[in-house]
């Protein structure tokens, strides 16, 4: 049996989108998109933040550069990956990111076009 790598991600972009061009020409943009939950802790109900990176390729990374701005709400569907690298200090070191196959704008395109 195959495994399954599938996220879905529904939240609020942490800054606009910076566009690149790879060395074969492809497009692509990364950025943060920040979901809420809450959690009981004592009596008090408590607030946390996560940050999910996000990267999009082609197409969908031009209309994002447009489209997406900060404070926007935006639905991610893709398959999340890990970035691998050595640090300064010889370190071993991952960083996940969700690879978009699917964005949703959930805001307003008239309120995000420049």
């Amino acid at each position: 049996m195959r495994g399954l790598n599938r996220s879905v991600v529904v939240g609020r972009v942490g800054q606009d989108p910076e566009l690149r061009t790879s060395k074969a020409g492809v497009a692509w943009c990364t950025f943060s998109v920040a979901t809420d939950r809450r959690r009981k802790v004592g009596e008090e109900w408590v607030d946390d933040t996560d940050w999910h990176r996000i990267k999009v390729f082609g197409r969908d990374a031009e209309a994002c550069h447009r489209f997406v701005r900060r404070g926007s709400m935006i639905g991610v569907e893709g398959s999340m990956n890990y970035d691998k690298w050595t640090d300064d200090e010889g370190q071993k070191r991952m960083t996940p990111a969700l690879l978009a196959d699917r964005v949703s704008f959930l805001t307003d395109l008239r309120e995000a076009q420049v």
